[in-house]
């Protein structure tokens, strides 16, 4: 009669862990709770009948928690854009994450990606076709550490400027390079541009590459696609719907062959110069590349692609 008693007793009065208690080293709760992660705490609470927030208020009553903070920034995860890479907090699209692990960060609205690849489509050159890798984005909000910044080069209100009256090209190179496929996107606003000057995007380096970019030739606003090497033009399409001070978006395509495409959408209108062979080595740095004009650029992204 006595074991049975105490097997009685130790039955109704076996110590069980309130909801709101830490979880055990193994993520473990005792039976009938679950484990679950609360302020960065991992505690157990009763499924369906307290909340999280209560049953953390349960455990640690009037006692906060620690602020968690798992990138180490400096901002705490529940204001944090980007919670587990540290980066600056900006935020180019204005979606509430971070660019530095955003899939898409210039566009708010970029959740379909059709082809499973990890890229969301508007921010995929082939969205149809998987194989595409966000390589490189920077928004411009600050001057990008470790590029090459030329004269005539200025970064505010979140834009690359470029302003030149005359001259020679002058760079903004990016510090990384990219091989094989890969494509170079910006969208740019023109101010001011003179004959013979223009603004582009392209591969290379300040001493060689080629470019895509808008130009005056003949008086005429050009698409063009420009050899950084030999100081000349390799391709060019008459843009007549060219406006100062409307936004452009301008890709440069560089295919698996190493040929090279330069597209131009303003408005409504698309612009495609003819492909040129490029004989520049496979690995090249992505680039800004400006001369007699005045210009802005809000972005420079640049995607890797094996779907060419």
């Amino acid at each position: 009669m006595r074991s049975w008693v105490l097997l009685v007793l130790a039955g109704c009065y076996a110590p069980t862990a309130p909801a709101g208690a830490p979880c055990a080293d193994n993520r473990t709760c005792p039976e009938g709770l679950v484990c679950e992660t609360v302020g960065g705490a991992d505690v157990c609470i009763l499924p369906g009948t307290l909340t999280p927030d209560a049953a953390v208020d349960a455990w640690y009553g009037d006692e906060m928690l620690p602020p968690v903070d798992r990138d180490g920034d400096g901002v705490t995860d529940d204001a944090d854009l980007c919670p587990d890479i540290a980066d600056d907090q900006h935020d180019e699209d204005g979606d509430r994450i971070g660019d530095a692990c955003d899939p898409c960060p210039i566009a708010k609205q970029s959740t379909v990606n059709t082809d499973g690849d990890g890229l969301p489509d508007n921010c995929d050159p082939f969205p149809m076709m998987d194989g595409d890798e966000l390589a490189l984005f920077h928004g411009f909000h600050v001057s990008p550490p470790s590029w090459f910044v030329g004269s005539g080069w200025s970064f505010a209100q979140d834009a690359a400027t470029f302003s030149q009256e005359g001259g020679t090209p002058r760079f903004l190179t990016a510090a990384g390079s990219v091989a094989g496929a890969a494509i170079v996107m910006t969208q740019l606003t023109v101010n001011a541009l003179a004959m013979d000057g223009g603004i582009g995007i392209g591969l290379g380096t300040p001493q060689s590459g080629i470019s895509c970019g808008l130009a005056i030739r003949n008086g005429v606003p050009q698409l063009l696609l420009y050899d950084i090497d030999a100081l000349v033009d390799r391709a060019m399409t008459a843009i007549p719907e060219f406006e100062l001070d409307a936004p452009c978006v301008l890709l440069l395509v560089r295919d698996e062959k190493q040929e090279v495409t330069c597209m131009a959408a303003t408005g409504m209108d698309t612009y495609t110069t003819m492909q040129v062979s490029d004989s520049q080595p496979d690995a090249l740095q992505p680039l800004a590349v400006g001369r007699a004009v005045e210009a802005s650029l809000l972005y420079l992204l640049v995607t890797t692609t094996t779907s060419m």
